[in-house]
């Protein structure tokens, strides 16, 4: 058996719901993970396998995308993108069973700057989150370089006072998706 990249973050990423059943008791703790993304779309499309399955098991989900897509949509003006992604990203947490949070960033400007770190690192400690999922900070878009150093910065902030991992998954930009995809139990 090859053991690669993957299989290892795959791993990785179950390893908190599977350590109580491992010790022999009788239901892992329930968790509550938050997926980050720069973008509506970017958490479904790097994790949404992971999301559905934490959610099946009875863990709380929370997607928080740092903006509201302001700045893409591929068939409509750019005065509407907003409230077309906002509402997907609805649509997507409703089917994965998880919550959507905003961070109030502009599409395609990110700031990563003291007061953003400030503001970033508040609204992911109320969320109390025991994983985080973030973008590879290494990408070719600035939303999700900014993103993973947000949630970076705010992680090394409560590590000493908190049992919350930190897992960074390498997103394929510009991926294509087909028109729909069941993420139901196979």
């Amino acid at each position: 058996m090859t053991i690669t990249r993957r299989k290892i973050w795959t791993s990785a990423a179950a390893a908190p719901l599977l350590t109580s059943a491992m010790a022999g008791r009788s239901a892992p703790q329930r968790q509550k993970i938050v997926v980050t993304g720069g973008h509506p779309g970017d958490p479904e499309c790097g994790c949404a396998g992971t999301i559905a399955r934490y959610t099946a098991l009875g863990n709380d989900a929370v997607l928080l995308y740092m903006n509201r897509g302001e700045g893409f949509c591929s068939e409509a003006d750019l005065s509407r993108c907003a409230s077309i992604r906002t509402a997907e990203a609805m649509r997507a947490c409703e089917i994965l069973k998880a919550r959507a949070a905003f961070a109030g960033q502009y599409d395609g400007r990110a700031i990563v700057d003291n007061s953003h770190y400030e503001e970033f690192a508040k609204i992911l400690a109320a969320e109390k989150p025991d994983v985080v999922f973030t973008h590879w900070p290494v990408d070719a878009h600035r939303d999700h370089r900014a993103i993973s150093m947000l949630v970076f910065d705010a992680w090394l902030r409560w590590a000493s006072s908190s049992r919350c991992t930190i897992t960074k998954s390498r997103a394929i930009h510009r991926c294509s998706m087909p028109r729909s995809m069941s993420i139901s139990p196979a």
